[in-house]
């Protein structure tokens, strides 16, 4: 009996081995990326894998500059419908992000981006008070909070599961700590998503303005906690350094992880 319990553990170990060695989702990357308006989170985007598909919900988002060789050439597909808010375009988004998962979509890219949280809320915000016969109103408090909250988490726990890597990008504000007098930096979101959304993520990276420079702003990105900002990485434990370059196919190369485009 006891030898019967020892082979039924042992098919057990072994079935949950395989299962973990078979998860592509254990090989692949996501991360949300965080920072002050106009830092430049976006253009970190061009150092991803490719193809990168980018549902891109700021309006404008997708002309940048740096973008348009690569979209040219076919490395950067942006999907400029949700740069246009109207009440219906979270339902529309809902039905494509679905028929993408049905076909495989996302077998076939290499990396797939969110941009940016901030503007996915509102496109989420603004869907939940349609569905309920609302007017939208911005920043209003509302008992739809929940939905919208669960609605938000719900997609990105999708989104970060998906065979392809997923990279959020997303805003910081800077808040007093009246108790004790110091500044720090949250993510700009409502209260039930501020810690909830960046801890779904493996990698939680701020990018910051190091100093500037007769070319422009040199940039470094934050992987680590501080006192004033929150940071963390999980495939980078021991490897990267505090303050990494802003570029993910250097990170991924410092991880072990894949940096071939597909």
């Amino acid at each position: 009996m006891n030898q019967d319990k020892s082979l039924d553990l042992i098919k057990e170990l072994d079935a949950l081995k395989t299962m973990y060695i078979e998860d592509r989702t254990q090989s692949s990357y996501n991360a949300i990326i965080l920072g002050q308006i106009g830092i430049g989170k976006t253009s970190i985007l061009q150092t991803g894998r490719m193809p990168m598909v980018i549902d891109s919900f700021d309006p404008g988002g997708s002309k940048l500059a740096d973008f348009q060789p690569l979209i040219a050439a076919g490395k950067i597909i942006p999907d400029t419908r949700w740069e246009k808010p109207h009440v219906h375009s979270f339902a529309e988004w809902e039905k494509v992000f679905a028929s993408r998962k049905r076909s495989g979509f996302f077998d076939g890219i290499a990396t797939y981006v969110i941009d940016s949280a901030s503007t996915f809320l509102t496109s989420i915000q603004r869907g939940v008070s349609s569905a309920k016969g609302k007017p939208y109103v911005e920043g209003s408090s509302q008992p739809d909070y929940k939905i919208i909250s669960n609605t938000f988490i719900d997609y990105v726990m999708l989104a970060t599961a998906l065979p392809c890597d997923f990279i959020m990008t997303g805003h910081t504000i800077m808040e007093n700590d009246t108790a004790e007098g110091k500044v720090f930096a949250r993510f700009n979101s409502i209260p039930s998503l501020q810690i909830n959304i960046p801890s779904l993520f493996d990698e939680i990276y701020v990018l910051l303005a190091e100093r500037e420079t007769s070319t422009g702003v040199e940039r470094k990105l934050l992987t680590q906690s501080t006192g004033k900002y929150f940071a963390r990485t999980r495939i980078g434990s021991r490897k990267f350094l505090m303050y990494e370059e802003p570029d993910i196919k250097k990170l991924l190369t410092k991880a072990g992880l894949p940096t071939e485009d597909k």
